[in-house]
């Protein structure tokens, strides 16, 4: 993930956004929560303006310092369909914009933006523009209200979008007709992603079936969705449709949002307000990970002092248990035989009377071979060499050494040894 992809996730997380409509009409905001987990939800929707006047920014109704996605109408927009050999993202992203160049008028200054389409050969893309000098009193009255824009979409572009959350149109080229009031606007889309979109008038039926003619090719299923008269399912079928209804609205809000999030966003903001969010973003990033790298390191740190603890505490009782034997040792009378008063088995004594001066075990165990192990401690090599003989003389025999190494334990250097010898009964 790109670190501005992932510095948008971040912003994005818990906060609100408003989603405002702009039709001819007016603006329709919608707020759209956005929980921890990047999930949406509809909070509220108000008009916020009607007609081609811009309200007082101190009258729009919104806070300052909320955010803000535009979307904007079909005709507002240029929109073009492009097709080049297969080529991947990073490459698209390199060719398309002199391709844009080429494609669209020289008419001002414009804000283009561009999403892939799924195509059977090659690459498809729809690729959008919006003159400046259109947008440019509603970015003028947001800047005025101390709203921040995160971004500008085409509408059609998100009922497209939308319109794969309400119904299943994964695989399938869909027309989708959508209604609002006396404004008609036909969608092409092909696997949930925008096409083509055609504004259309307020002869439906006869607009429908020029759109189809003009693309040559009769859509797979058609759809309706928005403000519309009944009678307009039977005049459909009447010639030869079976149209689909959308019985509720179409999420685009939502559906705008999330895209936003995850960065599939056609961002027709100036290129000034798409650098500044960028680099937010991509700093918000490196924090992330910077935050994430120190964590480890502390993590790591916190781990470390604690193994560095355990070893300390080990090393102290193995000196305190040394000082013990030793002290032990020094206190034995000479040629003193170790007895024991319980009823341990008579090689277990034997080998009691077999450990010489200077020699203790740490672990005594029976192997599954039969053959006995010992594990101890010497003061010397030449104590290791004196134990053997004895547990031989001790009819033990044979006894193996399995290993004697040197080994310090505080100031003092001991023998670690480990020893195999058969019992009395073999």
């Amino acid at each position: 993930m790109k670190l501005a992809n992932l510095g948008r996730m971040l912003r994005a997380r818990g906060r609100k956004v408003w989603v405002i409509t702009l039709t001819r009409e007016g603006a329709v905001g919608q707020r759209v929560g956005i929980d921890l987990l990047g999930r949406t939800r509809v909070l509220g929707a108000k008009q916020l303006w009607q007609g081609d006047q811009l309200p007082d920014p101190q009258k729009l109704g919104l806070k300052r310092g909320e955010a803000v996605i535009l979307l904007v109408p079909r005709g507002w927009l240029l929109l073009k369909q492009l097709t080049f050999p297969p080529l991947k993202p990073e490459q698209l992203a390199q060719v398309l914009p002199f391709e844009l160049e080429e494609a669209l008028p020289k008419a001002g200054e414009l804000y283009t933006a561009w999403h892939q389409v799924p195509q059977t050969h090659g690459t498809g893309v729809t690729a959008f523009a919006l003159a400046q000098k259109t947008i440019a009193p509603v970015l003028e009255l947001i800047g005025e209200a101390g709203l921040v824009l995160w971004g500008i979409a085409p509408h059609s572009w998100a009922q497209a979008l939308a319109l794969g959350w309400a119904i299943n149109c994964k695989g399938e080229e869909v027309l989708l007709v959508s209604c609002q009031g006396e404004t008609t606007e036909f969608l092409q889309v092909a696997d949930g992603s925008l096409a083509y979109s055609y504004p259309g008038g307020e002869d439906r039926t006869q607009d429908l079936k020029t759109f189809i003619q003009a693309q040559k090719t009769r859509p797979e299923r058609l759809v309706l969705a928005g403000d519309y008269d009944p009678a307009l399912i039977g005049q459909l079928r009447e010639d030869g449709f079976a149209p689909e209804e959308v019985s509720t609205p179409l999420p685009i809000a939502q559906a705008a949002v999330v895209a936003y999030i995850k960065g599939s966003f056609p961002d027709l903001a100036p290129t000034g307000v798409q650098l500044a969010r960028k680099a937010r973003e991509e700093q918000l990033g490196n924090y992330f990970f910077a935050g994430l790298a120190t964590m480890v390191v502390l993590i790591f740190l916190g781990w470390q002092s604690g193994y560095h603890q355990s070893l300390v505490e080990r090393h102290n009782r193995a000196t305190a248990r040394l000082a013990q034997l030793e002290a032990q040792h020094e206190k034995r009378p000479q040629g003193q035989e170790i007895t024991q008063r319980s009823d341990w088995l008579s090689v277990w004594a034997a080998i009691g009377q077999a450990l010489p001066e200077g020699v203790w075990l740490s672990e005594l165990r029976l192997e599954h071979s039969g053959q006995l192990a010992l594990m101890g401690f010497a003061l010397s090599q030449g104590d290791v060499a004196t134990l053997m003989g004895q547990l031989s003389r001790q009819g033990l025999g044979p006894v193996i050494l399995n290993y004697s190494r040197r080994k310090e334990i505080g100031e003092r250097q001991v023998a670690e040894f480990y020893l195999l010898c058969r019992s009395k009964d073999g």
